[in-house]
Parts: C-alpha cells; sequence; structure tokens
C-alpha cells in the first residue's frame, strides 16, 4: 500500500509540474504574440533614459499628420561631442548629457503646446511641431540643431534624409570653426 502511495504521489508532482509547464508556455507565446502585434506598448512607450517618447511614437505621429496633411515642421536634434565624451569619459558621462540635453529640450519646449519630443537614437532628438520652434531651440548649447518644413510635398524618407543632410552640414561647419571636436580622430 505505501508503494502504491508513493507511485500515486510521485505521479501527482510529475502532473503538477507537466500542468505549470503548459501554462508557462501558453503564457510565454501570449506575451511574445503581444510584443509581435505591439499589444505591450505601455510597457515601452517611453525612453527610459530620457522619458520622452520613441521612433514608433514619432512614425504614427508623422503618419498621422501626413494621413490629415497637416503641415509641420521637423526638427533634428543631434548632442555634440557625444562619442568623445563616452570614449574619454564614459557611457555613464555620456548617459547623463543625454538626459541634460532631454531635459533642456523639455523646459525649452514647455511654451510650445504643439510641439512633440522624441528620442529616435543615442543622441539623436526629433520635435515635431505646426509652429516654427528654430528660436526656441537657440539657447541650445550641447546640441546641433535643423529644422525643415513639410507641406504635403515630401516624404518621410525625404523629410528626414534633407534634415540630416543639413544636420551634417551644421556640425561640419561648428567643427571647422573650432567649437567641437570632430569624432572621426582618436581622442585616447
Amino acid at each position: 500500500m505505501q508503494e502504491f502511495l508513493n507511485l500515486l504521489t510521485a505521479d501527482l508532482v510529475n502532473l503538477i509540474f507537466l500542468i505549470i509547464a503548459m501554462i508557462l508556455m501558453v503564457l510565454t507565446f501570449k506575451l511574445k504574440d503581444c510584443i509581435f502585434r505591439n499589444k505591450f506598448i505601455a510597457f515601452y512607450k517611453y525612453d527610459f533614459l530620457t522619458n520622452l517618447e520613441l521612433r514608433q511614437d514619432l512614425d504614427q505621429k508623422i503618419s498621422s499628420l501626413f494621413n490629415t496633411q497637416t503641415p509641420f515642421f521637423f526638427t533634428l536634434i543631434d548632442i555634440n561631442n557625444l562619442h568623445i565624451i563616452n570614449k574619454t569619459q564614459g557611457y555613464r558621462a555620456g548617459d547623463k548629457v543625454i538626459q541634460e540635453v532631454a531635459n533642456e529640450l523639455k523646459l525649452l519646449m514647455k511654451k510650445q503646446k504643439t510641439s512633440h519630443i522624441y528620442r529616435i537614437g543615442g543622441d539623436e532628438f526629433v520635435i515635431i511641431s505646426t509652429q516654427d520652434i528654430s528660436n526656441a531651440l537657440n539657447p541650445l548649447k550641447k546640441a546641433s540643431f535643423c529644422s525643415t518644413f513639410y507641406n504635403n510635398d515630401k516624404t518621410y524618407n525625404d523629410l528626414f534624409d534633407e534634415a540630416d543632410n543639413q544636420l551634417m552640414q551644421i556640425k561640419q561647419k561648428k567643427i571647422q570653426q573650432g567649437e567641437f571636436l570632430d569624432r572621426r580622430k582618436s581622442y585616447r
């Protein structure tokens, strides 16, 4: 009889583990499905370092503006010398600079009710606004920026490429004027 109870107990324990394993497999599948279908968006809606909206939010905003044919300014912002700061002072120092620029952008855009700020890369930000915010960004010291205007005349890629090319020219000019260093050179 004791042997029968031991076998029954072992079978019951195995059955419980099997049920738990099946539940975990189903939950894992559901989680992957949710992430795949962007249903888990509330979990990763904001950038963990800056608490700004992310690139997928920018893409949705621009799609919405394109669909409604709403003119807007696309402002691309890039932190000056972040690569060099990361290499010489470490990534924590670089993260601190990213946070400082994000906070400065939030402060500068506080009065601009029609502006949305997004962190789209390591040291890149985008502001979408229905009004020109260039003058409001002039006090920005640790980053370079440029704005392009969309009036139902460009694709998203054209808009981004135009801003990116203008920003590269601005940064190249600042490097030539000695305002900051060229990241392609070694500074270690």
